[in-house]
């Protein structure tokens, strides 16, 4: 039996839900929150970090252990692009892709991108 993360499967389908718009999403998480493109690569070739880190643990998982493996947490990751990071003392990062963890993510919406960065401009 194949072991899925709920909050995984929602983040995708809010991906799918947000890519109907223009696809930008806010993800609120322990240290503030995260504004962006959710990508979810499917079936097709991830060649985001995300992808790549999933592709190799269970390249070691299949190679390297003989017996069965329980792990702790599901380790679950979620990858956005064009991401604008704002901590809580207003402090902000932008990256062109980052990475999270999806137990970091404690609520999400999807956003319109123009007006999230015409309130970071005003503050």
């Amino acid at each position: 039996m194949k072991q899925m993360s709920s909050k995984y499967l929602n983040l995708n389908l809010l991906s799918a839900m947000a890519n109907s718009g223009d696809g930008y999403v806010i993800l609120i998480t322990n240290f503030g929150h995260v504004m962006g493109r959710l990508y979810y690569a499917g079936d097709q070739l991830d060649e985001t970090m995300a992808g790549i880190i999933s592709a190799a643990k269970d390249e070691v998982i299949k190679n390297m252990c003989e017996e069965d493996i329980e792990f702790i947490g599901d380790g679950s990751m979620i990858c956005v692009k064009e991401a604008i990071v704002t901590y809580a003392a207003g402090h902000t990062l932008s990256f062109d892709e980052l990475t999270l963890h999806c137990d970091q993510i404690v609520g999400f919406s999807p956003i319109d991108r123009e007006s999230y960065v015409a309130n970071l401009e005003q503050e």
